[in-house]
């Protein structure tokens, strides 16, 4: 009997340790539990709040001493705290500076607390550190568990704050209920259990009579606990339970004592069961145990539970046992569930996910928290007359295939009467409802209909609920039903708000895109932030090559002059625009090619008007500049053709005279003719005496120069009437490479040594194209083309001849428009100041007595004004000169 009463009271005083300790683990478990989920809850309702914010702008400022954001007027406007209250409950502000000027926050009288100030804790973090603040704070002397953002202007600076709260005593006022109930029977427990073990102690006698008493009542005791209670022995047999283990698990005591894990639910959680307690006995006497785990019951049901479990011995160590508790957080789980969909909602809405998508997991969520529900969401129509199906992803396809557009009017279904009077319309029995047999007929018994408003007031949609019972909503399903439709109304503003930025964006897109103008963007630095589709092709880069990248050594050749033009534009198109709106500049393609562009300038300012960027739009004018020059050059040529014609025929006659007379001297002094020697004899003069000393003195030589001299004016005054006559040649159809050959030929019996060159040392590439089309043209002039450009080319690489030898490369190709022909020399090029005049009459490169300055100003008239082609030349530094000949095609035969 001794060891019987010594065995219960280690029974006795084990049992309360266990509970004790368990009590102590589950208060502090679901204190902190309490904690955790308004921390939770805070940021949620913050983030939301901050969402409701944004959508109606995100820019703030303080105009007035009103705080706005963007054209929306916060002072004395509750909507945005109220439709935070709406959702969370609880109580949300927002402060302009320190002070509250949109708040539903309540005095003592029951008034909004607009005007009232921000102190303590959080005024120090938010607005002297700029720092968000979350903790504990007293508001209007209520403790509070807070929620503090700073609100910032564009230029960061803190100009506001953004607060969500709920009043501490209601929060935790549940929790305090709870510790209350629980706190009583362990008390009265304790009170109890020393009691028995007192009555053990001091009544041994009585101990077996008292013995079963002792169990039935310490039995009926725990049976009284609202937690589940379990103790079993060290090999996992359950040795008894309380009535709450019987109703958590549906099973009857007798169904458990005796039995094993395996023997009550599922081998997998069993499993887990016992590994736990083979740890526990593992553990120190006295430890204690805590984790999360789930039961499933016998009618299959699951619960997310905690168990708590201790270990104990009795005084002989002949036998251990494990006594434990459990703890039903599948209410907790579910409003984690219910919080992490709610977040999963806004972060649809924050997305790219469709309108449908994110109504959708709007409409599961609702059925996801209460699960008798099916939820349906309608949208109206752009007229606003008519709703038309939005999302309802579990409602029947009977029902589903045969809904049509719902008119909105007063006395229709549940939804069209909520459209139409903008109010909640609850039917518990929609059967009697004659818009509603449909709904009826697919099986729904009842329909809560509520109306989902925009922040205008404006009508968006219905949100509905049905049920296959008649039902009358109570307090939490209105809440659910009003929450959902704020977030209804969040995601579709939010959505179509986006939906026509990204319509008006893909419009100023395609505008800017299919514009046939350079469009670009720089920085203050130079720096290119957006480049067209058209610039792109102009400048032949992608995108990607040029965004971040300078302007200097992309599009511009970064010289110094171009480095100080973009600074100076910069530095100067806020202060005198007028200077800098339109300027005209020479640019580069990627691939070298030189274009010119005209710029129209436009500065981009900042929120706080500095210069931010600089917008320029361009045209390409390359072609305008060149049709200048040639109407400049066509302007000389003209000019210079009149002169010529002029002197032309003024200088015939008197060196037509000179050559006759200097012909006739050289006659009258010749041996070979008899008058000359019959003039002789008659005078007395030795004839060849004289011709003798007229050579010995040079005279002869002299006469042959003058003679040559006015072969050389005769040539010069030629050249001149060509220039300036119209040719009254005809032209034929002929081959460009017969001519080429003939023009090389003709160079190669022109050139001697006596004229400081030989062209026969000039090494001739050929590169012509098969199939070359004839062309009309007339022939001597096109070979006296040819022949000059060959002759400049082989003068050029005589003067300075290459290291790796003289040599001319001629080409023949042609296009759709031309016939090209293109004469390259490997000599030292031509510079940019004498490329500019190198068409001009009477202008040459050369040395006094070897060019006249006429030879390519004739060639220029003979293609672009009798043959309507063009001559160009390109002359890269150091790399030569290469002039090139195009024809029209108009007028071409078929290919020879």
């Amino acid at each position: 009997m001794h060891a019987l009463r010594n065995h219960l009271s280690v029974i006795v005083l084990a049992f309360l340790a266990a509970v004790v300790v368990a009590g102590i683990y589950t208060f502090n478990h679901v204190r902190n539990e309490a904690y955790h989920q308004a921390e939770l809850s805070l940021e949620q309702q913050i983030k939301t709040f901050w969402e409701l914010v944004y959508a109606k702008g995100d820019q703030f400022r303080v105009q007035n001493n009103k705080l706005l954001i963007g054209s929306y007027e916060v002072n004395g406007n509750y909507e945005l705290p109220d439709k935070v209250k709406a959702i969370f409950g609880g109580t949300a502000t927002i402060f302009m500076g320190d002070t509250r000027v949109s708040t539903n926050v309540p005095r003592d009288d029951g008034s909004r607390a607009v005007g009232t100030k921000l102190v303590g804790p959080a005024y120090e973090a938010v607005l002297r550190h700029g720092v968000p603040y979350r903790g504990e704070v007293a508001i209007l002397g209520k403790p509070y568990l807070t929620a503090y953002d700073p609100i910032r202007n564009t230029r960061g600076e803190v100009i506001g704050v953004l607060y969500v709260g709920v009043e501490k005593g209601i929060f935790l006022h549940h929790f305090n209920q709870l510790f209350i109930i629980f706190l009583a029977p362990v008390m009265f427990l304790a009170v109890v259990t020393m009691v028995l073990y007192r009555m053990l102690l001091s009544q041994g006698r009585r101990a077996d009579q008292l013995q079963k008493r002792n169990l039935r009542f310490l039995q009926a005791l725990i049976d009284t606990l609202p937690t589940p209670v379990f103790y079993k022995d060290s090999q996992g047999h359950y040795l008894g339970c309380n009535l709450a283990f019987e109703s958590m698990f549906k099973l009857p005591r007798t169904d458990v004592i005796g039995k094993t894990a395996y023997d009550i639910v599922p081998p997998e959680l069993a499993a887990e069961y016992v590994e736990h307690d083979r740890q526990l006995m593992a553990a120190p006497l006295g430890a204690t145990h805590q984790y999360e785990s789930r039961i499933r019951n016998s009618e299959g049901v699951e619960r997310d539970v905690i168990f708590y479990k201790a270990r104990f011995e009795d005084d002989s160590d002949s036998a251990c046992a494990i006594i434990g508790t459990l703890l039903d957080i599948t209410e907790r789980k579910q409003t984690e569930l219910r919080e992490h969909a709610r977040a999963d909602i806004l972060e649809h809405i924050a997305k790219d996910a469709t309108l449908q998508e994110v109504l959708a997991s709007i409409a599961l969520e609702v059925e996801q928290e209460q699960p008798e529900v099916i939820c349906s969401i309608m949208l109206v129509n752009e007229a606003g007359t008519k709703l038309l199906s939005g999302a309802a992803p579990t409602l029947s396809e009977k029902y589903l295939a045969g809904m049509p557009e719902t008119v909105i009017e007063d006395g229709g279904c549940c939804c069209a009467t909520a459209a139409f009077s903008r109010k909640r319309v609850i039917s518990s029995d929609i059967a009697a409802i004659r818009n509603c047999r449909r709904a009826s007929a697919c099986g729904l018994k009842s329909c809560w209909a509520e109306p989902i408003l925009s922040s205008k007031g404006e009508l968006l949609g219905t949100l509905a609920l049905y049920s296959k019972r008649v039902w009358e909503p109570g307090p939490e399903d209105i809440r659910l039903i009003v929450s959902s439709a704020n977030y209804a109304s969040i995601a579709i503003e939010r959505i179509n708000t986006l939906k026509a930025l990204r319509e008006s964006e893909r419009n100023y897109r395609e505008l800017v895109e299919n514009a046939n103008s350079i469009i670009l963007r720089m920085d203050t630095t130079g720096r290119i932030t957006f480049f067209n589709e058209f610039a792109q092709q102009l400048f032949g880069y992608k995108g990607d090559e040029l965004l971040g990248q300078s302007v200097l050594g992309t599009i511009f050749v970064d010289t110094d002059e171009n480095r100080q033009t973009v600074l100076t534009v910069i530095a100067n198109i806020l202060e005198i625009p007028e200077l800098y709106t339109l300027i005209e500049t020479e640019n580069k393609r990627k691939n070298g090619d030189q274009i010119y562009i005209s710029w129209s300038n436009k500065a981009c300012l900042a929120a706080d008007g500095s210069l931010e960027e600089i917008l320029c739009i361009g045209q390409d004018i390359t072609e305008r500049k060149n049709m200048q020059q040639v109407m400049v050059q066509t302007e000389k040529m003209m000019t210079v053709g009149g002169l010529a014609a002029g002197m032309a025929h003024e200088l015939n006659n008197p060196i037509g005279t000179i050559a006759q007379h200097t012909q006739n001297i050289l006659r009258r002094i010749s041996t070979r003719l008899p008058a000359n020697t019959a003039a002789a004899v008659e005078t007395g003069v030795s004839l060849p005496n004289l011709r003798a000393y007229l050579e010995r003195r040079g005279i002869v030589g002299m006469l042959e120069a003058i003679g040559s001299s006015c072969e050389r004016a005769a040539t010069i005054i030629a050249n001149m009437l060509t220039f300036s006559r119209k040719s009254s040649i005809q032209a034929e159809f002929v081959s460009l490479a017969v001519l080429v050959e003939k023009s090389i030929d003709l160079a190669l019996c022109d050139y001697d040594l006596k004229k400081h060159y030989d062209f026969k040392n000039v090494t001739v590439v050929r590169e012509y194209v098969p199939d070359c089309p004839l062309v009309q043209v007339v022939p001597m002039e096109i070979e006296q083309v040819l022949l000059n450009l060959l002759k400049n080319a082989a003068q050029a690489l005589a003067a300075h001849p290459p290291a790796a030898g003289p040599m001319i490369t001629v080409r023949l190709y042609y296009d759709d428009s031309s016939v090209c022909v293109e004469v390259e020399d490997n000599g030292p090029g031509i510079d940019k100041d004498r490329r500019a005049r190198i068409f001009e009459p009477f202008y040459t490169t050369k040395e006094v007595g070897v060019g006249t300055g006429l030879g390519l100003s004739v060639s220029y008239a003979i293609i672009v004004n009798r043959h309507r082609g063009s001559i160009t030349v390109d002359s890269p530094p150091g790399k030569g000169a290469c002039f090139t000949v195009r024809l029209p095609r108009s007028s071409t035969a078929p290919a020879a």
